[in-house]
């Protein structure tokens, strides 16, 4: 039962037991005793078509009110009332008022402010808030010093709040806590003010204003909704943590409480807020199982942002367009499933998908924040799909925002967008203006990174080094406890991106030790994740530098079996191929070497090279003279040709050697001159 009902039932009951309060009263003949026990028996079992059905009979003659047929006339209001025939009870109301308008004053002033207070409430349950609002006023305004204006004084406060009228909400429960002092009803209108300050988004006065109730003794009703009030007011100042635990502590309180449904959504979504989806999928659980909605923009927006974080991906993508398609494009919960649901098109590649979403919503959010998001979302779309100019457009429209972490958003995706377009310059002096706005911040160690990566890149070893210690230093770690295969925060994930890129600086600078040491502290401490897997093959190069020959084969087939399409995956086979070489195992190498041309096209030609030259090496100079001769792109074509020439020397096919000579040194490369020596020192040859 609701607040407000329950405020309505302990009014109903005062009605059914306490006297009436007339004054004396002409008799008239009366209901009998029997019969008046039947319908008050039948209201208090809440059978209120018996109390309709028996009272309506005797009602209906027309006869003075006295106090026993006030009662039954008020009973049969409040049933109608409660069988949803609350405009029937209203007219029925009239008729009581009909009757208290021809009785003397004195006598119909006892009974007039309980008929105005119920014609109220009935309003108000009717949405009649003219009649409900004028019922109140006149209540208090003649009869200041009734019983009954407390509870005026609250009824007018629940009609303003369902009417959003928040600040004239907070006066009436203020008035009415203060005139029912140390009542359950001050109480209860006390909590309610708390409602107006939620509503109004004043949460600090939210928490002030439930210190203050939480002074009184509070029922474990009234604990378990104070406590709900709580979490939402941690909730709206974004202390999700804090709010989680006081949700969790309404639970305990009293798990069959009204408030045990709102309790459970409120610990889910803070829960979901601190990306802890495993727990917040947990409460939501309990929240449905109480009867909450599942179609709530809010659930589905938990459902469908959790799934796609486990990999539930068509359930995921499912639940955000279906808050996409309930809500107007401007709707907050609207926004974030777009920018959930484009991040998700974007990891599958459906860039152009994922950029018309977001391009929906820009122009119709009319929130600054909210349409900043959107486009450091779309911008981000943008440079998936190499669309630079749309990308570097969207980053500069927010560049100049107030909020830090916009401003450093957007400065990152500039960076990112000089990056791929080939100007490093310009990418780090972006990553310096992020990294250099909030340094400590998620958006600056990130920056910090990223500009250490490009420093890397450029061959500062050790400046990109002093970066990523940086990030180590200061991003979050350790992580809590999480179950196996979890997903990692964001600074987790940072972190570990971090060790990973010192490791291959230190490997730059030619510190081995220092590298080794990186490398394995990323194993150790998340052995599954994509960076434990990768560091693999850096151990392996290490291995082989020292000559362990053994461990990097075992450490690059590792990364082959778990993850043949990582970054490293390539410089794996390479590096299987070069050991098999070095040790003469010519048909492995070849194997190897022709897998990673497979993976990365843009190499081809040199590993055409390698694999002719296992060809040489085996013996098979007529393989080996076509498999270099076939390398089309330069440079590894001319040196190709060159190690062609040479075969046909050693084999004295001179024409042979001399035709290729002849070719290269015409043309405009730095081998013609090499080319010319060549075909000179043939020239010289004897003939027979």
């Amino acid at each position: 039962m609701t607040t407000i009902r329950r405020m309505e039932w302990l009014l109903a009951w005062c009605l059914a037991w306490a006297p009436v309060g007339f004054p004396a009263f002409a008799q008239a003949p009366a209901f009998s005793e029997e019969a008046y026990q039947a319908v008050q028996g039948a209201f208090l079992r809440e059978d209120f078509a018996g109390v309709v059905r028996q009272a309506q009979g005797w009602l209906a003659q027309e006869e003075p009110l006295t106090p026993q047929r006030a009662r039954v006339w008020m009973w049969k209001i409040l049933s109608l009332d409660r069988l949803e025939r609350t405009s029937e009870a209203l007219r029925e109301l009239d008729r009581v008022k009909a009757q208290l308008a021809r009785l003397p004053v004195a006598q119909a002033n006892a009974l007039w402010p309980e008929v105005l207070f119920w014609e109220g409430e009935l309003s108000r349950h009717a949405a009649r808030w003219g009649r409900a609002q004028a019922a109140y006023d006149r209540l208090v305004a003649f009869y200041p010093a009734s019983s009954w204006r407390a509870a005026a004084h609250f009824g007018w406060g629940i009609a303003l709040f369902q009417q959003r009228a928040y600040d004239e909400a907070a006066g009436q429960f203020r008035e009415a806590a203060r005139r029912a002092s140390g009542s359950a009803l001050a109480r209860d209108a006390r909590l309610s003010e708390v409602a107006c300050a939620l509503q109004r988004q004043q949460f600090d006065d939210a928490l002030r204003l439930i210190q203050e109730a939480a002074a009184s003794e509070l029922s474990p009703e009234q604990q378990a909704q104070a406590r709900v009030y709580q979490g939402q007011a941690l909730t709206g100042l974004n202390r999700f943590e804090e709010a989680s635990g006081v949700f969790q502590q309404a639970l305990a309180i009293d798990p069959a409480s009204q408030w045990t449904a709102l309790a459970y959504f409120g610990r889910g979504w803070s829960e979901f807020q601190q990306q802890r989806c495993a727990e917040s999928l947990e409460a939501l659980h309990g929240y449905l199982a109480r009867g909450g909605s599942a179609s709530r923009p809010e659930v589905l927006l938990m459902q469908g942002r959790c799934a796609l974080e486990r990999g539930d991906v068509e359930r995921g993508m499912r639940a955000l367009d279906a808050v996409i398609t309930a809500q107007p494009p401007s709707d907050p919960f609207a926004v974030e499933a777009r920018l959930g649901l484009a991040q998700a098109l974007q990891r599958q590649r459906e860039f152009s998908r994922a950029s018309a979403l977001l391009r929906a919503a820009v122009g119709a959010v009319a929130d600054p924040l909210l349409r900043d998001r959107l486009r450091l979302q779309l911008g981000s779309a943008y440079l998936a799909q190499g669309a630079l100019e749309q990308a570097r457009a969207q980053f500069a429209a927010v560049e100049g925002r107030a909020a830090p972490q916009v401003r450093q958003a957007a400065q990152l995706g500039l960076g990112d967008a000089w990056m791929v377009a080939g100007d490093a310059e310009q990418a780090m002096r972006y990553y310096e203006e992020a990294r250099q706005a909030a340094p400590e911040s998620d958006p600056g160690l990130l920056a910090a990174y990223r500009l250490g990566r490009t420093k890397l890149r450029a061959g500062a070893a050790d400046e990109a080094a002093v970066l990523f210690e940086f990030v180590i230093q200061h991003a979050s770690w350790p992580p809590e406890a999480r179950g196996p295969n979890a997903p990692l925060a964001p600074a987790e994930q940072l972190t570990i991106d971090a060790r990973l890129a010192l490791a291959l600086a230190e490997l730059a600078a030619g510190r081995a030790e220092e590298a080794r040491a990186q490398l394995i502290w990323v194993q150790e401490q998340e052995a599954w994740t994509p960076q434990a897997i990768r560091s693999d093959y850096y151990l392996a190069l290490l291995s082989a530098q020292t000559g362990a020959a053994q461990d990097a084969r075992a450490r690059c087939e590792r990364l082959l079996a778990s993850a043949p399409e990582a970054e490293e995956a390539v410089e794996a086979r390479l590096l299987l191929a070069d050991l098999a070489h070095r040790d003469s195992r010519l048909s492995e190498a070849i194997r190897w070497y022709e897998e990673a041309a497979g993976l990365a096209p843009e190499r081809r030609s040199q590993l055409d090279y390698q694999v002719a030259s296992c060809y040489e090496e085996g013996g098979d100079m007529t393989v080996a003279v076509h498999r270099y001769r076939a390398i089309d792109e330069a440079p590894w074509s001319v040196r190709g040709e060159l190690a062609a020439a040479r075969l046909f020397e050693r084999e004295e096919q001179w024409a042979e050697a001399e035709k290729i000579y002849q070719a290269l040194a015409r043309e405009p490369v730095p081998e013609a001159k090499l080319a010319q020596e060549r075909l000179a020192a043939l020239r010289q040859q004897p003939t027979d």
